[in-house]
């Protein structure tokens, strides 16, 4: 006869953290790619009109730095290990420049500093977490 127990048990299983199914972490995932991948490529997209049109300055740096980030939300929206490790150590770069801003008195730009914390610390938990390191390896 099974033995069912309520959720308050001191058993191994009560205390882990539960898990987000594969589903999940590959829409999450997808997401995210998506988010990095979409300005990147309209930001490419832009710097090709300019060198169409004109006046081309600083665009050469600013393309090489926009396809990187078009390939990492590619990467990402794939589960490729390495592009979420990357995406990490940019997540903590980010997280520091944002309290930066904070701390130095963002003055009218607080809430974009506050939003960019909040929206990068959470993308960054989410990342960081076992479960979603495991579907990264194993695709």
């Amino acid at each position: 006869m099974p033995v069912v127990m309520d959720g308050n048990s001191d058993t191994p299983e009560a205390s882990q953290p539960r898990t987000l199914s594969d589903g999940t972490i590959a829409t999450v995932a997808t997401v995210i790619g998506a988010l990095v991948a979409i300005p990147a490529l309209l930001a490419l997209l832009g710097t090709a009109a300019i060198r169409l049109g004109g006046s081309s300055t600083g665009t050469g740096i600013a393309a090489i730095f926009d396809f990187a980030y078009l390939l990492l939300g590619v990467g990402l929206m794939m589960r490729r290990e390495l592009a979420r490790q990357i995406y990490c150590v940019l997540a903590v770069i980010s997280l520091v420049l944002d309290l930066g801003g904070v701390i130095l008195g963002g003055g009218h730009h607080l809430a974009g500093y506050l939003a960019g914390l909040l929206l990068t610390g959470a993308l960054l938990y989410f990342l960081t977490r076992p479960d979603v390191a495991r579907a990264f390896h194993s695709a």
